[in-house]
């Protein structure tokens, strides 16, 4: 579950103080003492609504923040480290391994919102916590970060001498403190689903899932088979690419698995639209998804707004249902459309001069003189005829 830090793009904090109930507590170590009564409040809130999470945090980030709605400046405190706290029948465990907040990324970092994972990752990667394996102590990763990272550390990290004096809510200078929380926030509809369908698949067997993508991107391991396409097989560019590009969509459209990373704006949308195109284009079915609408909504657009007709479904929220509709209608008469075709093409050979009746008897008949330039079905049944020369009675 550790990944799901990832999807908290907003990062975690409090108000440092508020006149109503705070959302966090102060920790005297990195221990929660469920005897205490602020803690024990905060752990029945989130035992009673699935929506909250709590995390114990260390050592901490105070913030100010200043809100353009109400012209006034305010005091915020985030975890540098997050140790998610699992609340189960009263029973109180704290995950061993923490991840990195992004809410301090985004206090540090020099890079724009889209690409600051990419900080934290890396940060992560350097204090050690992305091994198979991660085993460190607090005092050992606290040191770490104090030597990687020239922030404003107010008090030298040591976990296992807390401050406790002043009071964390009575910090007024921006910086990172010695100090211990226990927090609770809310999650986004999203982590909630997605964590209840994480544990529903760690509980599978491997059989139940053998025939799926899932297993082969858990389990994948290259075949000297899956060398891509051949060289010489021509890929519909419907968008520009470079040959980095085409090498991604000739490998995607042979081999079971493919990743293909890049930082915003390195034309992944571009491989992915050429991707989907050819890949209707050779009679396959695809299925593309993203955690991100926007991005679904980009590649949706590009594609279908290549040619008159769609050839992808935009589905998921209740907001695309009526337009669902319209497009599956589209793809109903494209097929009508294609089948019709055939028969004029056929007929257009052998016929001409032949006096023949419209299929869908909209006209008496009529002589073909030359081959119909366009055909296109509106609606559900008509079928509309332009030639390319008048038609004789």
């Amino acid at each position: 579950m550790n990944c799901l830090s990832l999807e908290e793009s907003g990062g975690i904090s409090a108000f440092l103080t508020s006149k109503y109930s705070l959302n966090y507590a102060e920790l005297p170590s990195l221990a929660v003492d469920s005897s205490d009564e602020t803690i024990a409040k905060l752990i029945a809130k989130v035992s009673t609504d699935k929506k909250l999470s709590a995390n114990l945090g260390y050592p901490v980030l105070i913030e100010k923040i200043h809100s353009s709605k109400t012209n006034q400046d305010f005091m915020l405190i985030a975890p540098v480290f997050l140790f998610p706290v699992e609340i189960s029948g009263g029973a109180v465990s704290v995950a061993p391994v923490p991840h990195v907040n992004m809410e301090v990324i985004k206090k540090y970092s020099a890079r724009d919102i889209n690409s600051q994972v990419y900080d934290l990752v890396e940060l992560e990667n350097e204090l050690g916590l992305n091994s198979p394996e991660v085993d460190i102590e607090p005092d050992e990763l606290a040191a770490r970060l104090q030597s990687i990272r020239d922030w404003q550390w107010c008090e030298t990290l040591d976990p296992e001498n807390i401050s406790r004096t002043p009071p964390v809510s009575e910090l007024s200078e921006e910086g990172i403190y010695n100090r211990a929380i226990f927090i609770v926030t809310e999650r986004s509809p999203y982590t909630v689903g997605l964590e209840s369908e994480l544990s529903q698949l760690a509980g599978l067997d491997e059989d139940s899932y053998k025939n799926t993508a899932l297993y082969d991107w858990i389990h994948y391991t290259a075949s000297s088979g899956e060398r891509g396409l051949p060289d010489d097989v021509p890929l519909l560019e419907v968008l520009p690419i470079n040959s980095e590009q085409e090498q991604a969509i000739k490998r995607a459209m042979s081999s079971r698995l493919t990743i293909v990373t890049g930082p915003p704006g390195t034309g992944k949308s571009q491989v992915v639209t050429n991707l989907l195109v050819n890949s209707a284009w050779a009679g396959k079915s695809v299925l593309f998804t993203s955690k991100n609408n926007k991005a679904v909504d980009v590649v949706d657009t590009r594609v279908n707004a290549l040619g008159s007709r769609p050839i992808m479904l935009r589905i998921g929220g209740s907001q695309y249902a009526p337009h669902l509709a319209e497009l599956i209608e589209d793809l109903l008469s494209s097929v009508c459309l294609y089948r019709w075709m055939g028969k004029y093409v056929r007929w257009s050979a052998s016929t001409a001069g032949i006096r023949v009746s419209s299929p869908l008897g909209l006209h008496p008949p009529r002589k073909i003189s030359s081959i119909p330039t366009v055909i296109y079905v509106t609606g559900k049944t008509r079928l509309s005829i332009r030639w390319q020369s008048t038609l004789s009675a």
